[in-house]
């Protein structure tokens, strides 16, 4: 009956283990993404914007558009703009809703992020190093 006891014990030990390594490496693939449309190289080639796309419920549900509002479903695409240097190492990146639409465009040392949310946690802007210097 001990014996009964220990496996239960150890089988719950595992499973409780199990589940944060999971989580883990289930928000870690989701937040990777896959890479969404062409790198995007600043004025001067020094750097480079990729965005990326996230998976999300919305894109398991069908979905008709209204009658001239076709692009709609663009909206439905999440994801994250991340900037690198040139010889890719990561600098930043920022949360983007509606990724297709979102405008994006660099300012002096800044790469901004514009996707029309009110809500993002970040402000939608990737700084880079000052000494940039676009043109």
């Amino acid at each position: 009956m001990a014996k009964i006891k220990i496996k239960i014990k150890i089988k719950w030990i595992f499973i409780l283990i199990a589940l944060p390594v999971l989580a883990y490496f289930t928000y870690k693939n989701w937040h990777e993404g896959t890479p969404y449309g062409e790198k995007q190289y600043s004025p001067n080639k020094e750097f480079y914007y990729q965005r990326y796309k996230v998976f999300t419920i919305e894109e398991w549900i069908p979905y008709v558009p209204m009658p001239g509002g076709g692009s709609d479903s663009l909206f439905y695409v999440d994801g994250y703009v991340r900037g690198y240097t040139a010889n890719g190492d990561f600098i930043g990146e920022a949360y983007a809703h509606g990724m297709p639409m979102a405008n994006i465009f660099w300012i002096d040392d800044l790469l901004v992020v514009m996707d029309g949310a009110s809500n993002n946690d970040d402000d939608g802007r990737i700084k880079f190093p000052k000494d940039v210097g676009f043109p």
